[in-house]
């Protein structure tokens, strides 16, 4: 029979593309890119020998019987690896970890055993051999060939499968069209067997897994040719499990918030990209590029920081020209930088990345051991409490405390602020100062924040009815659930769910909450909804913030509360005292309520019904205390 050539040609041309696609273009080095250079490489042998042996199958009285027989058996072999390093590669993009050693194993022994029936089937006549006449012969163990490939694919992508959600949806149509191919190609060459297509199929998989896994774009930040965030973390994992200390030196762009207002967004990202192409070129392979006004170098352990701090000084001595020759502007660019040496490698990638950021914030030039120790112990802290968190939240564990507020006008008690606690066995008191963010930060204070509310509720409702004297009581909003979608109907069905009238409630809105144009609009939506209902809300911690006067002037607030700090600087310092004065004064001119939080002394209380102050609220009257405890006070203060 002769053979067609045609197809294994090209794949032979689409497999030295893809070498080209690979090599010529900067990649992070990862097990995964590792095992598919070598499939490329073996797929350049399936098609190599491939055409050889077709030409020796085709034409075999003119070529030596030890050179067919070669030809052959590589191709049968490394066509059959294909199969086996699939399933390596499939293993490590997967990252099941519990079925490593098994796949290894497995893996291991197959690959030997392949190439022992296949090397040696010549003598054995079990896979392929030439016969008397020298035409070619499939021998009993070639089908076993195809069942094991077919096995083996089989088993990656159940593996991949598994793991799915971690993929995009063309990622996963990748990988089943490698399936598709590899079995279609299979089916095909078994009724066509003139036209070996198997090895053009193979370039094809190879190409659709290098276009959804092996994009160099994965690891680079943007346009820049610096590694970006998730090739920072691959590269401290890959220190930790080798044990390798090293120093890291962070670089902070000190003016990038001006230059980016200065300058716009455009010119800003161009600069970039010239700060970047400078530190590569003296740096090359070196450079993470986290954000974008952060660089960090990952430099071996001996390194000489002095020598390192000169280098990059200088590097950033002259401006950086942007812009095209007729229009190029000069641009000086300050930097900040610290080192990070790490000696006990053991700092995994997320902890490492958390010591970057703090010891910028903190401007640090070079952090010690127990610099990088307190980062890492204040991380696991928040992890820990993440966990205390989410099992609070299961079981019930938060806790709601009153604080009475003082009407300066009748001097009872017609309203407190409702506030969580949360105590743990071993950690004890936990501040909502630190347990709130952490809350935020994983979105699991909307489901507190419903409880919270709840609760609020269910005691308003039960307060009412032992007539208490309770007005309404004020419960704070985190930013989070401001910007949530449902807040309103949410909080207008608990509502009514107890029977209660909406002005039962007030919302506080924390001061300190960023006013985004895209958000915005939503916070307006949810508090105009339950305004209109009765719902009031108030200003939590004013002047502590950034967005006073955009909360006073756009949100529908009837209540301010200045926060504690204020009232404290202005017993100590007279201008301070001109200011809360000052301030009380304009409130009280465009008709809002006043609130003063930390009254803890009589002459605090004195200075502030002086300038008007409608409500109090601090340990002159009471601290925070448990419901029951808040029931006892409102029984002897504002029960007659």
């Amino acid at each position: 029979m002769i053979y067609s050539t045609q197809y294994s040609i090209a794949s032979v041309a689409a497999t030295l593309v893809l070498i080209a696609m690979c090599f010529l273009k900067q990649n992070y080095a990862t097990k995964q890119n590792k095992i598919f250079r070598i499939m490329v490489f073996v797929n350049l042998v399936v098609s190599g020998t491939n055409v050889g042996s077709l030409y020796t199958i085709s034409h075999p009285h003119d070529y030596p019987l030890a050179l067919s027989c070669a030809l052959n058996m590589i191709y049968m072999f490394s066509f059959s690896m294909m199969a086996v390093l699939f399933l390596l590669y499939i293993d490590s993009i997967s990252k099941i970890g519990k079925y490593k050693i098994a796949i290894e194993m497995v893996t291991s022994s197959i690959s030997i055993v392949l190439a022992i029936i296949i090397f040696t089937s010549q003598q054995t006549r079990l896979v392929l051999y030439f016969d008397n006449d020298l035409q070619y012969q499939r021998g009993p163990y070639m089908r076993l060939l195809y069942i094991i490939a077919a096995a083996l694919i089989i088993i990656a992508d159940v593996m991949f499968m598994y793991s799915s959600r971690r993929f995009s949806g063309y990622q996963v149509f990748s990988v089943n069209c490698f399936i598709v191919l590899a079995y279609g190609s299979i089916i095909f060459q078994k009724y066509y067997p003139r036209y070996a297509i198997s090895a053009l199929a193979l370039s094809l998989m190879m190409m659709f897994l290098y276009s959804a896994f092996e994009n160099p774009a994965y690891y680079l930040y943007k346009d820049t040719r610096c590694f970006n965030r998730r090739a920072f973390l691959a590269t401290i994992k890959k220190h930790r499990k080798k044990n390798i200390p090293y120093v890291a030196i962070a670089i902070k762009i000190i003016n990038y918030d001006f230059m980016r207002h200065d300058l716009g967004q455009s010119k800003t990202e161009n600069l970039i990209l010239r700060v970047a192409e400078h530190l590569n070129n003296c740096y090359r392979r070196k450079v993470f590029n986290l954000n974008d006004d952060c660089f960090v170098l990952i430099l071996e352990a001996d390194t000489d920081v002095k020598e390192q701090r000169v280098r990059l000084k200088k590097l950033f001595e002259e401006p950086f020209e942007i812009g095209d020759r007729e229009n190029s502007i000069k641009l000086p660019v300050s930097i900040m930088l610290s080192v990070i040496p790490v000696e006990n490698p053991n700092i995994d990638e997320k902890e490492m990345e958390t010591v970057v950021h703090s010891v910028q914030r903190d401007e640090k030039e070079l952090a010690t051991g127990e610099d990088i120790q307190d980062v890492v112990d204040k991380l696991h802290r928040q992890e820990k409490l993440a966990t205390i968190i989410d099992n609070a939240i299961e079981n019930n564990g938060f806790e709601v405390y009153y604080q009475p507020i003082l009407d300066v006008a009748t001097g009872t008690y017609p309203s407190a602020e409702a506030l969580i606690r949360l105590k743990d066995s071993e950690l004890g008191f936990i501040s909502p100062e630190e347990f709130i963010p952490i809350a935020e930060k994983n979105g699991r204070v909307i489901e507190i924040g419903d409880m919270v509310f709840a609760r609020v509720c269910d005691f308003i409702s039960r307060s009412r009815g032992m007539n208490l004297g309770v007005d309404y009581i004020e419960v704070n909003l985190s930013p989070v659930q401001c910007y949530h979608e449902e807040l309103a109907r949410k909080f207008l069905r608990e509502l009514g769910k107890y029977d209660l009238d909406p002005s039962s409630v007030n919302l506080e809105i924390t001061e300190t909450a960023e006013l985004e144009t895209r958000k915005v609009k939503i916070l307006q939506r949810n508090l105009d909804n339950m305004n209109e209902r009765g719902v009031t809300f108030s200003i939590d911690d004013f002047g502590s913030g950034f967005a006073a006067i955009d909360y006073l002037l756009r949100l529908p607030v009837t209540i301010v509360k200045i926060d504690k700090n204020i009232l404290w600087q202005a017993m100590k310092d007279s201008k301070a005292m001109k200011v809360l004065t000052g301030t009380m004064r304009m409130l009280k001119e465009i008709g809002k309520h006043i609130v003063v939080e930390g009254v803890e002394t009589e002459e605090m209380a004195a200075i502030l019904r002086e300038n008007g102050c409608d409500y109090m609220q601090g340990y002159l009257y009471s601290k925070p205390v448990p419901e029951s405890q808040y029931v006892e006070f409102l029984k002897m203060n504002n029960v007659a």
